[in-house]
């Protein structure tokens, strides 16, 4: 990661999902970092048995991380969006999401 990001942590104010495989080390304590050093609400999460590529080792796992994340956050918040949800649900049984028009 670019270090001037890092000064730039302290300032978003958005909900943070940080996700690592929990047998990534290197990418669990980043993942830490990353929660610690934000100003919005904070979560980690350490997928059991994954280790670097753990979007690749466990998306079915990751999906429902998000999604969970997501659905809880308040009603209000723009990423609450049925859409949102809708389309995230799709792509995790491999489907392609919604088109706009439809």
């Amino acid at each position: 990661m670019d270090p001037p990001w890092w000064d730039e942590l302290g300032s978003i104010e958005a909900p943070l999902l940080a996700c690592a495989g929990a047998r990534d080390a290197k990418f669990a304590a980043l993942a830490e970092r990353l929660a610690a050093g934000s100003a919005g609400p904070a979560q980690v999460v350490l997928l059991d048995g994954c280790g670097h590529a753990a979007h690749l080792q466990d998306p079915a796992a990751l999906a429902a991380e998000v999604r969970t994340f997501v659905t809880a956050l308040p009603a209000d918040h723009p990423a609450t969006s049925q859409r949102i949800c809708a389309d995230s649900a799709a792509r995790s049984r491999g489907a392609q999401p919604v088109a706009d028009d439809q």
